[in-house]
């Protein structure tokens, strides 16, 4: 349908009165004559070189070349139509645009949004007739009645017998993508964890700006070409969700490395209100504290830590009260409940439970030992991100099983295998399904890495073994001559040996994605390398030798093993464990005889040796970045360092002989990241080297050559993810 100038003259004067344009007049002058001139049929006087003199008062002589006055308002126009279309406009009967490339005004009609109050309008109430006297049934009449008898029972089943087929087909009904997915705009940096509005036009997002700086939330109309910023902070902020009511985002801004504070903004006035500040001493940066609305717009779903040693649990924050009433009651020494989704009638919520994760389901009423929640995994390599599928019958989440890449996957209430539902060469994550159900939108993220050798003394570095994909936990063997190292060079993550110049680097390890190693160490001897690894939901440690490739499990059971290392003397292997309730440092035999035996009550699980063996370096239980080292024959413990700053990782800290290094980042700032090296005879520190768009929370790791002169850390050659959206249907 075409638009007729008087409308789209009302239409720009509706524009120009809203609060959006009001109080800029550069921008309300700018679209004032582009409109007006067009519906001239100037069309060939809305260039640039007029714009800038009639807008802008510039001279006729004017160079855009050095003067981009007009270009830059241009987009700020665009932005300031995006907002309006966002807020103000959604239900208005004409678009006006201002395409890229041009200052020449696009207008097109709206469909107006379905209303059920125009039902009785399109489809007034019919009036019956006046009724007539109903005359005696004559013959004809008493055969088709008895048809009917004989034959309505043969109906009745057959109605049932098809509902039942229908009611059957959809349980056992899945989730199915038509295409492969569109970018909703390609903007350049990070764009996290979409969410839906209520009309499904819209979706929220954290995004760095393109500039690997602290996130901040956007808003875009699907279809629209440009992100509109919500917030304007400048700490990092994450998880935006919408309010029932489409007035209001909820979202997490960090107020230091073990707090965040959840905000509510108005989408119509862009105010914000403090709902509370929580906990939060999860070292893993990917996996966010879990926020959610409830369908009821009465509750918010959060994540907290109460402190460093508890597991985190979700809670309900009531908006009217502000009571926080705990909903889950994760085990003790377990890492608990990362991230949860309510379901679409509220009844339930699906909730990430685990480090690495597995998927389970509780009441929203809450976790009672009568009522526990309920897992529709048992054996999965991870999750990041949840969604339920519009009808409540299907859990969307992203999964790492198969190793390689992390895909979205869909499991059905009744507990039934889960069922892969996309999958992509890049990693997947953060499903978000629309409220009709049609769309699925992801985040799809792009991340090569790779070692860089560094000398902290000279200032020099090198790529070590470089690929395509990922490497990190580089380790180096006690001669100096090797380094071994985690990669997906391969495909899955697994274990990879190299000459100390990164030259000849030869697969070690072959587990096809069925399982993944995590933090692995030389035997004093080099013959084997010790490890953990992640495999049908529990994490154990396993040893190879280096020369045939062998493997052999050495613990097994529910409970966690991590950072395994060996005694000087080779006999003994120290290792992290949450038996007994609490992440403490434990001990066994290296010949699987003996008992498992606890040797420090003090010790957390982030730890590392020293190259004598005789000493562990470890963070300690307070909030801060607090590293104390103990001696393991004497049992002396000694302060070394500590830090408002936080480790990159969880890996991210590594000795040598002489120092300690630690890659540090800030929590407002988590692209840019600082190697800090601690001299351990005096305890100064010095910042060694700096990193720029550094991915915050991937497993990164450092090692330092047994010399001393060079330490091995990860390096980024593109960390980038974009928002997709897919068509989504059930069959």
């Amino acid at each position: 349908m075409t638009t007729k100038p008087a409308e789209v003259q009302a239409q720009l004067e509706r524009i120009l009165a809203s609060s959006v344009f009001s109080s800029s007049a550069r921008s309300a002058q700018f679209l004032r004559f582009c409109v007006e001139q067009s519906l001239r049929g100037n069309n060939d006087q809305i260039k640039e070189s007029t714009v800038a003199v009639e807008v802008f008062g510039r001279d006729p002589a004017y160079n855009p070349r050095t003067d981009p006055i007009v270009r830059v308002h241009a987009k700020r126009l665009r932005d300031k139509l995006d907002q309006y279309y966002l807020v103000h406009g959604v239900d208005d009967p004409i678009r006006i645009t201002i395409p890229k490339g041009t200052y020449i005004p696009q207008t097109i009609r709206t469909l107006p949004r379905f209303d059920p109050r125009l039902v009785e309008f399109l489809e007034p109430e019919k009036q019956e007739p006046p009724s007539a006297p109903t005359p005696a049934p004559n013959s004809s009449v008493r055969r088709v009645r008895l048809w009917l008898a004989i034959l309505l029972p043969t109906l009745c089943a057959l109605v049932f017998a098809i509902l039942f087929w229908r009611r059957t087909s959809t349980a056992n009904s899945s989730l199915h993508t038509a295409d492969e997915g569109v970018p909703v705009n390609a903007e350049p940096g990070r764009e996290r964890t979409p969410s839906w509005s209520p009309d499904g036009q819209t979706l929220a997002f954290s995004w760095d700006g393109g500039m690997h700086q602290s996130p901040k939330i956007y808003l875009q109309r699907v279809g629209q070409s440009q992100p509109y910023r919500l917030t304007h902070r400048s700490e990092s902020e994450f998880r935006p969700v919408w309010s029932p009511d489409r007035r209001s985002i909820a979202f997490l801004r960090y107020r230091d490395s073990s707090h965040f504070e959840v905000v509510q903004a108005s989408i119509q006035d862009d105010q914000e209100r403090s709902l509370g500040t929580f906990s939060y001493y999860w070292p893993r940066f990917d996996d966010q504290p879990a926020l959610d609305w409830s369908p009821d717009g009465k509750t918010l779903l959060v994540a907290e830590q109460p402190s460093v040693s508890s597991p985190v649990r979700l809670l309900l924050l009531i908006l009217a009260t502000g009571e926080r009433r705990p909903l889950t009651n994760p085990s003790s020494g377990t890492s608990g409940d990362i991230d949860g989704k309510f379901s679409p009638d509220g009844s339930l919520v699906a909730l990430h439970r685990g480090g690495y994760g597995d998927l389970y389901i509780v009441s929203a009423k809450g976790e009672t030992s009568s009522t526990p929640a309920r897992a529709l995994t048992t054996d999965n390599p991870g999750i990041r991100g949840i969604a339920w599928s519009c009808d409540g019958r299907h859990v969307l989440f992203s999964s790492h099983a198969g190793g390689s890449s992390w895909a979205l996957w869909q499991v059905d209430l009744d507990h039934s295998e889960p069922k892969p539902l996309l999958s992509a060469s890049l990693d997947l994550t953060s499903p978000a399904v629309s409220p009709d159900g049609t769309q699925l939108a992801y985040e799809r993220e792009d991340h090569v890495t790779n070692l860089v050798e560094i000398s902290p003394e000279r200032g020099l570095s090198h790529t070590f073994a470089p690929s395509s994909r990922q490497e990190f936990s580089p380790v180096y063997s006690p001669d100096g001559t090797r380094v071994v190292f985690i990669s997906t060079r391969s495909g899955p993550s697994e274990l990879w040996i190299a000459n100390s110049d990164g030259s000849s680097p030869r697969q070690l390890t072959k587990f096809d994605g069925v399982g993944f190693p995590i933090s692995p160490a030389w035997s004093p001897d080099e013959a084997r390398i010790i490890y953990a690894i992640r495999r049908d939901g529990k994490t154990n440690l396993m040893v190879s030798e280096i020369a045939t490739g062998q493997t052999r499990q050495l613990t097994s059971g529910n409970v966690r093993y991590l950072s395994p290392v060996y005694s000087a003397d080779g006999r003994s292997i120290y290792f992290e464990s949450n038996a007994g309730g609490v992440g403490r440092i434990w001990r066994m035999s290296s010949d699987d005889t003996g008992q498992l035996e606890q040797t420090f009550w003090d010790v957390g699980s982030i730890f590392l040796q020293s190259p004598d063996r005789k000493t562990i370096f470890f963070k300690d239980s307070q909030p801060e970045l607090h590293i104390a080292r103990r001696d393991l024959d004497t049992g002396q413990l000694r302060d070394v360092f500590h830090s408002d700053k936080r480790l990159t990782s969880f890996e991210d800290l590594c000795v040598g002989e002489k120092t300690l290094y630690l890659n540090l980042s800030s929590v407002w700032d988590s692209s840019a990241s600082e190697l800090v090296a601690v001299d351990l005879a005096t305890g100064r520190s010095r910042v060694a080297a700096s990193f720029k768009d550094v991915p915050p929370g991937m497993e990164s790791g450092c090692a330092v050559s047994p010399d001393g002169r060079h330490v091995l850390m990860t390096s980024v050659q593109r960390d980038d993810s974009d928002i997709y959206t897919v068509h989504l249907e059930q069959r």
